[in-house]
């Protein structure tokens, strides 16, 4: 009987993980950790160890020799050490991570009372680990661990909440100073707050009342002078978005351009995405030469900053970005330009697909129509939505070919693939089938009524792709149409 091996399993992706020495301690763990069923565990850990025994039923006889083998059981098993060895590197973390020792200690103290430990704890911390911005004019603060950032962040979030609750059980004594930290703190969290909030309304095309009350602003206004420079950048931004007035976007930027050495790479990446956002809704919108050369020199100033990546790659997403503002720009030089010199930024495993598919559109804007259907024709996308996002680069083309017949055949194979696809959320599943279903009723659109109606459904249609090529090409027949009987 063949061997069922079962290499494939995030326990040994674990065992391998560790080294030799951690082999050593994960061992005692295990004797210290289980009590009831130690035996069962410390075998399954020394059969697993080793490469070669990895398989299922001579584990099983291991640990249960002349019994059948039970699936369910088996299982379970695996589950218990695969959660052993989680807990036990968490717990190696912890235990050799100072700041995120004394974190869980701080909260511990909080969470059982013992308030006077709590504030020594505090104290004893901001003593020993400085905050990694506490040097403004050191520009290197700026590049330390994110975990830095995230440590003290959550600690003086702890010591907010205490705070509050120390200030309410003591109303009558009250100090000038404690009142003040609130006073910032709260502004600082309520700026944020309506930040994102009207982002998100204006990048869903929503409107939007004040988020803040006057109160709030008014003592935004009477702390200026004594605001934190993060709470001053949020205020900036959020008049920014609550106003029309065009200076207040180059006033925002220069000011943060102006004062980056003041934050971290986390809020530096807050205040870009805001900044950012902003200015590409409004280009989309007024569809501007002026608002996209905006944008792109907000795109230079973040790339140089490395505020577009993630985990060290630029996002694919960001990647077709840039090349298609080039092409709004009408600059095919510098699309070319960023799609070499920005393509070894992306993740390994969707760089050829980005790198094909922006390449194309590159084609598919020179109107190489030809080159376009030969190139899609021949390469075959590991990613399902880059496949999907190819095809209807295919249907542009081919439409602008006027090889109609190819054209809906292609399409009918798309609405099934779509149809099958498990993969694809809810969403994009339907925006997909919108797109396919309009574009179906433009090469089928033979009267002047149908394109008509065709307009209105596309303008009705939220949940839609190319929308503004399916509105052009509709415009363009509806006025042939008109030409002709005129």
């Amino acid at each position: 009987m063949q061997k069922e091996k079962i290499n494939k399993n995030k326990l040994f992706d674990l065992l391998d993980a560790l080294s030799p020495q951690e082999h050593k301690s994960f061992r005692k763990w295990i004797e210290y950790r289980h009590s009831k069923n130690r035996g069962v565990v410390l075998k399954l850990y020394e059969t697993c160890k080793k490469k070669d025994q990895r398989d299922k039923e001579f584990i099983w006889n291991m640990l249960f020799p002349d019994k059948p083998i039970n699936d369910l059981r088996f299982r379970k098993v695996l589950t218990v050490l695969t959660r052993d060895i989680e807990d036990f590197m968490v717990s190696n973390h912890v235990l050799k991570k100072s700041k995120f020792y004394k974190y869980f200690l701080i909260r511990e103290f909080k969470t059982r009372g013992l308030f006077h430990q709590f504030i020594l704890a505090i104290e004893r911390f901001r003593n020993f680990f400085p905050h990694p911005s506490s040097n403004l004019t050191d520009q290197k603060k700026r590049k330390v661990d994110g975990f830095d950032h995230l440590t003290h962040y959550l600690i003086e979030e702890e010591n907010q909440e205490y705070l509050i609750q120390h200030n309410q059980r003591n109303e009558r004594r009250r100090e000038p100073a404690l009142n003040q930290a609130l006073t910032d703190w709260i502004i600082l969290e309520k700026l944020k707050l309506a930040v994102v909030n009207i982002n998100l309304k204006i990048a869903q095309g929503q409107t939007f009342q004040s988020f803040l009350t006057d109160e709030i602003i008014e003592a935004v206004e009477e702390n200026k002078a004594t605001l934190n420079p993060l709470s001053c950048m949020w205020y900036q931004l959020y008049k920014l978005l609550s106003s029309s007035e065009e200076d207040l976007y180059y006033e925002t930027f220069e000011s943060l351009a102006k004062h980056e050495d003041y934050f971290c790479n986390a809020d530096l990446t807050n205040f870009f995405t805001v900044l950012l956002n902003h200015r590409s809704v409004l280009a989309i919108k007024h569809n501007s030469q002026m608002l996209y050369q905006d944008v792109y020199d907000l795109y230079k100033w973040g790339l140089e900053r490395k505020l577009l990546h993630v985990n060290g790659f630029l996002k694919t997403r960001q990647y077709k970005n840039i090349i298609t503002l080039m092409l709004k720009l009408d600059d095919y030089k510098k699309a070319q330009f960023y799609l070499e010199y920005l393509k070894d930024e992306l993740p390994s495993t969707e760089r050829e697909d980005a790198y094909f598919y922006n390449q194309t559109v590159l084609f598919f804007e020179k109107k190489e129509f030809e080159q376009v259907k030969s190139r899609l024709q021949q390469y075959e996308f590991s990613n399902v939505y880059f496949r999907v996002s190819g095809k209807f680069l295919l249907f542009k083309a081919l439409y602008e070919l006027g090889e109609r017949d190819y054209l809906e055949a292609q399409l009918h194979a798309l609405r099934q693939f779509i149809r099958t696809q498990n993969s694809f959320s809810t969403l994009h599943s339907t925006i997909y089938k919108n797109t396919a279903r309009l574009f179906e009723r433009l090469v089928k659109a033979d009267s002047l009524k149908k394109l008509v109606n065709l307009q209105e459904a596309i303008q009705d249609t939220p949940t839609l792709i190319h929308k503004t090529w399916l509105q052009e090409k509709v415009a363009s027949q509806v006025e042939d149409y008109c030409y002709s009987f005129s």
